[in-house]
């Protein structure tokens, strides 16, 4: 790495380095194009050339799981084309504490890559006094969150102390005037009497849903959809009695309210508080319901509430992963005089008329599936191209770098091993145990870095001969995947599935014979996983079915 890096530095005689941008709201005076500009004015006062940038946008700097482009940005330190991270302040890096901090700053400074901002300047994590203000300073960054989300708790609790909506969307049929909750459009507050009303004088959940969408009145969410769960919802919430209430789901990461105070967390996620943790207020805002009326509701949707069992494996090979592209529901594994089949869900879920009950049998679509698999993958000019890229990867001069960069880590790992096989003749007898397990441990990673490093260094012939002895297996496997599935066990062929599929998404065309409809499937495209597309595909992972599927269901009179 270091031969290249001077390599570069003599050509174009400035250090190659990469800027990282973040903003957590759109509100921030530090926007994004502000720190642009401070940024690379810092690199031309400083001799940085900025080969590229990453941004996220709208994103807290403590959570890092969302921070797509800042884990990008760490997974390109190993490729060694860049020596420093610029940023426009420390904390646009992170307001992580420096327990997770170490996690992404041991993988940079193994890599010699260092981190500059605008406003610290240069940060020296290998110098005791630079890893001292580095710490003092992330600590103050870290805490200033969790000081702004109890102070930002303790303003909620006075409001909802005092009964007023604290922000949010309002449930269906109010809006928040002068901090209460009053009545919004009066057809919706008609609406949600009617739904109490109708449902006491028999009506199903789902019935009510497939009248509210046949009708094209608007959801809760402003799309003609309505849902069973989403009317039990509005069926089962108090505000309807005029009942406030707050603290009933907390999601905190810092602080929760506990007793009425904000504290110091200790809970992950989302939980729901039982009512002793609530700030309940009885006949805080107008009511739509009587109390007797919606007692007699909860007492009927009790008495309606079908017995579950324990969930089931299923026998469908491609369960939840099967759509209809008219409506963009699931179509769920259903048995039809023994055979089994993907039927449309839309009809069943929100009521008849909102979609037809498309039906395809499942020993057809996995067919389909396999032969479209076979015929887009392995085309031959497909496979010319992965070929090709192949063997661009094969001559690749990162290769060389890489394998530098993996001696290192090598002599590092190997460093480490010593240290902890000395440390094995000084511990006392009640720790050899845990030592022994560490040096297990730093065993299997130098074993995992070394096979790593004789991939780099083996020989691009060898390497060649190695793809096109996989390209082969694959076409072997790929050719013979509808009988594989067909004799496989059926738990195993739907973890396979599982696995290479991620999404079918199926068209259908609809007639009119005499007095009936039939349906006949017509196109379709899948969607593979993540790791099978990058496995196989080498772009989004979609290929169609459509020229397969015309051709084997011409002439059907529906599936």
């Amino acid at each position: 790495m270091a031969a290249r890096k001077s390599t570069r530095r003599s050509r174009s005689h400035k250090t190659p380095a990469v800027a990282y941008y973040r903003m957590s709201s759109d509100k921030q005076e530090a926007s994004i194009p502000a720190q642009i500009k401070a940024v690379e004015h810092y690199a031309e006062q400083h001799g940085f050339e900025i080969l590229r940038d990453y941004r996220d946008e709208g994103i807290s700097g403590d959570a890092t799981e969302k921070r797509l482009d800042f884990q990008r940005m760490m997974a390109d330190v190993s490729a060694g084309d860049f020596e420093v991270v610029l940023c426009w302040d420390q904390d646009r890096f992170g307001r992580f504490d420096p327990i997770e901090g170490g996690y992404w700053i041991k993988p940079m400074r193994d890599a010699e890559v260092r981190l500059e901002t605008v406003a610290q300047g240069p940060i020296d994590w290998n110098d005791f006094a630079g890893r001292i203000v580095w710490t003092v300073h992330q600590e103050a960054k870290n805490s200033y969150l969790s000081d702004l989300s109890r102070n930002v708790l303790r303003g909620h609790v006075e409001k909802a102390q005092r009964g007023e909506w604290s922000g949010g969307k309002p449930p269906y049929g109010y809006r928040a005037e002068t901090k209460r909750l009053t009545f919004d459009d009066p057809d919706r507050v008609e609406l949600v009497r009617g739904l109490f009303r109708d449902y006491l004088n028999g009506q199903s959940l789902r019935s009510l849903a497939g009248c509210l969408n046949r009708d094209r009145i608007p959801g809760p969410s402003g799309r003609a959809l309505w849902t069973g769960n989403g009317i039990r919802a509005i069926l089962t919430n108090r505000v309807y009695l005029g009942e406030f209430r707050w603290n009933a789901i907390s999601r905190g990461k810092y602080n929760r309210v506990v007793n009425g105070h904000p504290e110091k967390s200790r809970a992950k996620g989302r939980t729901h508080n039982d009512e002793s943790q609530m700030i309940v207020i009885p006949d805080n805002h107008p009511a739509m319901v009587e109390r007797q009326q919606f007692d007699e509701v909860q007492e009927r949707l009790v008495r309606n509430r079908t017995q579950t069992s324990p969930a089931k494996e299923s026998k469908f090979l491609l369960t939840s992963r099967v759509v209809c592209g008219a409506c963009g529901c699931k179509m769920h594994g259903c048995t039809d005089s023994g055979k089994q089949k993907y039927s449309c869900s839309g009809n069943t879920k929100h009521g008849s008329g909102f979609c037809f009950r498309n039906t395809v049998a499942e020993d057809k679509l996995i067919g389909l599936l396999c032969d479209s698999l076979h015929e887009q993958l392995l085309a031959p000019d497909r496979l010319a191209e992965l070929r090709q890229e192949l063997k661009r990867q094969c001559r690749s001069s990162e290769r060389k770098s890489q394998a530098k960069a993996l001696e290192r880590q090598l002599t590092q790992i190997d460093a480490k091993l010593t240290a902890a096989q000395r440390r094995l003749l000084e511990v006392d007898p009640d720790m050899l145990d845990a030592v022994q397990e560490q040096i297990r441990d730093i065993r299997c990673q130098r074993e995992r870095i070394d096979h790593r490093l004789q991939e780099a260094l083996t020989p691009e012939d060898r390497r060649l001969a190695d793809h096109d002895r996989r390209i082969e297996r694959a076409e072997q496997l790929l050719g013979s995947l509808r009988d594989a599935v067909k004799r496989a066990d059926r738990k195993l062929a739907r973890e396979f599935l599982a696995a290479l599929i991620e999404r079918v998404e199926l068209q259908f065309h609809s007639e009119k014979r005499g007095s009936r409809r039939f349906n006949h499937l017509t196109s379709g495209t899948v969607t593979l996983s993540g790791s099978a597309s990058r496995e196989l595909c080498g772009h989004d992972g979609r290929t169609s079915l459509g020229g397969i599927i015309g051709a084997i269901t011409s002439g059907s009179r529906g599936l």
